[in-house]
């Protein structure tokens, strides 16, 4: 999701969107606008690689490994993890203009996430506001544990990055 604030006289014009896709341009983004915010929701890397929806991998696939692979959960948590690397380095290529929020995270203690967001885009982070947006969360369910993922199929390192990027899984 994208937000950009734009200063017009006394008025500042917000304006944002959601769209699973925009990754894939933030680094041209960037370069159109030194006032670009960016909010990046990241699910599990092992929940991506399980999701029946993998159009994402599909697309964009064979651009970021290089080329194209099968369907499989390998390649879908591949995926996820060359492209969580990629927009860590654009992000902290943009400083205090990049939110990375834990979609887990945000489900399990919304409150705290939705401050955070809320103080990102300098927006009302007053308690009634966010307890009346924390209501507005609800998570999709989760079909496994962080614990009911068979491993043996990934690559070791794969599974280390999304052990580092805050997720929980099996040893």
């Amino acid at each position: 999701s994208l937000a950009s604030d734009e200063q017009h006289g006394t008025q500042i014009k917000q304006w944002g969107w959601k769209e699973p896709n925009t990754h894939v341009l933030l680094d041209r983004l960037n370069q159109c606008s030194d006032h670009l915010k960016y909010i990046h929701v990241m699910r599990n890397g092992l929940e991506m690689a399980h999701s029946t929806n993998q159009n994402q991998l599909r697309l964009w696939g064979p651009h970021f490994l290089g080329t194209q692979q099968g369907l499989t959960t390998f390649h879908a948590l591949k995926f996820w993890c060359v492209v969580h690397r990629r927009i860590s380095l654009i992000g902290n290529s943009m400083g205090d203009r990049f939110l990375m929020v834990n979609y887990n995270s945000l489900c399990d203690n919304p409150s705290e996430e939705l401050q955070r967001i809320t103080r990102f885009v300098n927006s009302d982070s007053s308690a009634e506001t966010i307890s009346a947006l924390a209501e507005l969360v609800k998570p999709s369910p989760r079909t496994k544990l962080h614990t009911d993922y068979n491993l043996d199929s990934f690559d070791p390192e794969d599974l280390n990055y999304v052990r580092s990027m805050g997720f929980q899984i099996a040893n």
